[in-house]
């Protein structure tokens, strides 16, 4: 058995804002869409049911341009390891390129609405990471 990988090339406007002679990165969007748990969500009186267990792991790569640095890596860092799923992600700067590395694992395919609470948390985090932004300063 194989897993299916595929590699995909894009751009996006509006990803990279300009700020002074710095440059702000909506880096957490190139994360696809993450399911954001509104307050009225919260309590949940019907049970969880999913096609599959599952992960979702994704690598984005980001070439430093010459003569900036990166500021604000360390909030690309996150772990929520609960029963029935979790959520990680690190940032790191590896030979001039800013790198995400992301995993998303449901653990089952049912889950009971006593435990939304322990899904929601993992869930939170991933949503979290999309709204993280980093700063490309100028040396």
């Amino acid at each position: 058995q194989r897993d299916f990988t595929f590699e995909e090339n894009f751009s996006l406007e509006g990803l990279i804002k300009k700020a002074g002679p710095n440059y702000i990165v909506d880096i957490g969007n190139l994360v696809t869409g993450q399911v954001q748990i509104k307050s009225d969500q919260r309590n949940r009186k019907f049970n969880i049911y999913m096609p599959y267990a599952r992960t979702f792991q994704y690598r984005v790569s980001m070439t430093i341009p010459q003569g900036f640095t990166v500021e604000g890596v360390e909030n690309l860092n996150k772990k929520v390891e609960k029963e029935t799923g979790s959520f990680t992600s690190k940032g790191s700067i590896e030979n001039g390129k800013l790198v995400l590395d992301v995993s998303k694992i449901y653990n089952h395919y049912y889950e009971d609405a006593s435990d939304w609470n322990k899904m929601t948390d993992f869930l939170d985090a991933a949503y979290d990471l999309t709204q993280q932004k980093v700063l490309l300063k100028k040396l």
